[in-house]
């Protein structure tokens, strides 16, 4: 389901670096699913530059929502 891979798993890579991976490839694509994985801090650290960012020309549905579906 998701085709952006935020990368904040891998060790090597920080939260900015994450944040600017997600924006780059969001905006060069104009779509797509990111995947964020909760338990690994470069998301926390990540994820709300990628919010402030994109969140007012994006929509942000909660995963948990969508599995409901």
């Amino acid at each position: 389901m998701w085709n952006i891979d935020a990368y904040d798993w891998n060790r090597n890579v920080d939260g900015a670096a994450v944040a600017g991976r997600v924006i780059t490839l969001i905006l060069l694509r104009r779509h797509g699913v990111a995947l964020f994985h909760e338990h690994f801090w470069e998301c926390a650290v990540g994820s709300p530059t990628v919010f402030a960012t994109l969140g007012h020309v994006i929509d942000w549905p909660d995963c948990h929502e969508l599995a409901r579906l």
